[in-house]
């Protein structure tokens, strides 16, 4: 729904008190500059994360001679987009409900996502660890068998291609017998998030300007311009596009139609030979629970494991510190209940990344205030085709896609906090008591 005002300021910034494994095992970039003038632009994107640079990118190939500035908070690659497991996947299901003809649009969104990252990986030789290894779905106790069933049924409704594996495969290839079930799906990418965002936005057309460490302070439409202010500079724009994700309600947008939830995720330094050995499936893998409670688990192919699970409701988008001791706890004692023989592999990263997500898992996207558009969208594939076809959208470009992008149903509304919060820590409970063996 497009709103006839708009004027916001927050004091809002992200918040990270944590190390993020991603970015803290590559070399140190050279940060843009930030933002410390005045400009006049034909479009501003607000984010330079998966949204934010694919905007950009189709905003600056589909529009040669304007200029286009994005201004990131942070630093590109370091927050949220660098914070995920790195598993690029043209669809995930892992058994929820679901609508044939709506599960179909999601399908052609996430492929166009996956393929056009794959590309851009390609074209710019990005260096950040891509494979093509696949997924391999397992479980580990009742919970996680009984949605495995179920995703396995959705999967050949859709005519997705997966192979069985068998307790005793799994056993042998993964080193140890925690699962009991195991489907394996190709046809998707591993990466290391942070890297990928980091090469990205350094390949950005060159009517593109990027400035890091600028965030929005202030929003307000004037007529048909709209004023940004950061800290330390400002610029108007004939058009806004806002992808910020989580912190687009502390801009007054998309108020009660999504939650914040924190994932966490502990990655170890690189295991030895001898440690690497007891893994017969091959240098690298992509474990995914089925089971809400449980983990993604990857050995990178730097040899280094990485285990991503806890979730915590997350209103404001930061990650304190406070909790990391006990997380780390908690993520140590997964890994030894696994691999016995690794408990004495240092895990020295420990990081979380919050992401939003709607009621009925579908998209924020649209125009939002005559000439401000924005999007949420939740994974890495779906976020890119979200700021790509929002670009589309503002420069009042048709295509088969953004039908599919604006035929998806819009986010339910959801109760106001503390109902909100009270509601999510049920779910959160019933998830783990339902999938403790999974954890």
């Amino acid at each position: 729904m497009v709103q006839k005002t708009l004027s916001s300021q927050t004091k809002h910034v992200p918040v990270f008190e944590d190390k993020n494994g991603w970015w803290e095992t590559l070399p140190q970039a050279v940060p843009f500059a930030p933002l410390r003038s005045r400009e006049h632009t034909n479009f501003v994107v607000v984010g330079a994360g998966w949204s934010g640079l694919a905007a950009a990118e189709q905003l600056a190939k589909t529009n040669p001679d304007s200029k286009v500035i994005v201004l990131e908070a942070d630093r590109a690659g370091y927050t949220v987009s660098g914070r995920s497991s790195g598993v690029l996947m043209a669809f995930q299901n892992r058994g929820e409900k679901h609508d044939l003809e709506l599960t179909r649009k999601q399908m052609r969104l996430g492929q166009f996502g996956l393929d056009h990252l794959r590309k851009l990986a390609t074209t710019h030789n990005i260096d950040c660890g891509w494979s093509e290894w696949g997924r391999l779905y397992v479980s580990a106790g009742p919970d996680g068998d009984h949605q495995m069933d179920r995703m396995l049924q959705i999967m050949d409704e859709i005519g997705e291609v997966y192979e069985h594996r068998s307790t005793e495969r799994m056993s042998h290839d993964l080193g140890t017998p925690f699962y009991r079930k195991g489907a394996f799906l190709g046809g998707n990418g591993l990466i290391n998030p942070a890297a990928f965002v980091q090469g990205w936005v350094r390949h950005l057309p060159e009517n593109v300007t990027v400035y890091e460490q600028s965030p929005l302070v202030k929003l307000e439409s004037q007529g048909k311009s709209h004023l940004l202010q950061t800290p330390e500079g400002e610029v108007t724009a004939d058009k806004v596009l806002i992808t910020t994700g989580i912190h687009l309600r502390h801009l007054g947008l998309a108020k009660n139609r999504y939650v914040s939830m924190a994932t966490y995720a502990s990655m170890s330094e690189p295991l030895s030979d001898e440690q690497l050995n007891q893994f017969k499936i091959g240098n690298e893998f992509c474990l995914f629970a089925t089971a809400a409670n449980g983990p993604t688990i990857r050995l990178t192919n730097d040899g280094r494991l990485c285990y991503r699970n806890v979730q915590k409701h997350c209103p404001s988008g930061a990650i304190h510190a406070e909790p990391l001791t006990d997380i780390a706890k908690r993520h140590r004692e997964a890994i030894n209940s696994r691999w016995p023989s690794l408990a004495d592999l240092k895990f020295p990263f420990i990081w979380g990344g919050a992401l939003s997500i709607t009621p009925n898992n579908s998209a924020i996207f649209g125009e939002m205030h005559p000439g401000v558009f924005a999007t949420a969208c939740g994974g890495m594939t779906m976020a890119t085709v979200g700021g790509h076809l929002l670009a589309d959208l503002a420069n009042g470009n048709e295509s088969s896609l953004l039908s599919d992008m604006m035929g998806l149903p819009s986010p339910n509304k959801l109760p106001p906090r503390p109902f909100l919060d009270l509601g999510v820590k049920w779910k959160l409970r019933q998830a783990a008591q339902r999938g403790a063996q999974e954890f």
